[in-house]
């Protein structure tokens, strides 16, 4: 597989015998990530990111026919990059609202002061009333958050803003206790501090940063 760049999206044929469906994924790294800084960006984590999304899709459908006995092989091709315009083409019932979630997660995120992953994932059916559901993942050198939109409720913009908010705040929080903790650590020279203490800490910043 080809090196997969950030900022493009892509495209997979996943077949089910004589049936196939398509998977897309997109992914990019927002907020600060500037040499100078400390960070430096390294894209070799979207293959990994795109392997991890594809197969676990590939393996649920494989269990299926599995189950069903019907000796179906479900396969996956190698994905290909395809511009916003070729995105929308091939279904601007849902991808133009995929878009346009994309850019809201990329505006919510431009003011990270560390570097944050994201990455988007969805599958489209041959059958026109199957609903997708567009897969969002943010994550961190601490851990990962996600969320899942069915393309109604991508039609709604104030929601999606919301829900986009809510995953980034959760990273953050997570992030802070996980940097609250290790402080806690090095300062007692103990693993025993307890995500107890993290909170407290953590609760009371925010409550001094609220009152001001």
């Amino acid at each position: 597989m080809r090196p997969m760049s950030p900022d493009r999206f892509y495209s997979t044929e996943i077949r089910e015998g004589p049936k196939s469906r398509r998977f897309y994924f997109y992914a990019s790294t927002e907020g600060l990530t500037d040499p100078q800084y400390g960070y430096a960006v390294n894209d070799s984590w979207i293959e990994e990111a795109y392997e991890s999304a594809v197969e676990e899709i590939r393996r649920r459908l494989q269990a299926e026919h599995k189950a069903a006995g019907d000796g179906v092989v479900v396969t996956v091709s190698d994905p290909v990059a395809m511009s916003s315009d070729d995105l929308i083409r091939q279904n601007p019932r849902l991808h133009v609202y995929v878009e346009d979630a994309v850019k809201l997660a990329k505006r919510e995120l431009g003011y990270a002061l560390h570097p944050i992953k994201m990455t988007w994932s969805w599958e489209t059916a041959e059958d026109p009333k199957a609903e997708s559901m567009v897969q969002l993942k943010l994550s961190d050198e601490t851990g990962s958050f996600g969320l899942g939109f069915t393309p109604q409720e991508l039609k709604n913009r104030s929601l999606v803003e919301d829900r986009i908010s809510r995953v980034y705040r959760d990273l953050l929080q997570h992030a802070s206790r996980t940097l609250v903790m290790n402080l806690l650590r090095a300062d007692t020279g103990s693993l025993k501090a307890t995500g107890h203490a993290a909170d407290l800490i953590i609760g009371r910043t925010n409550a001094d940063t609220e009152g001001e």
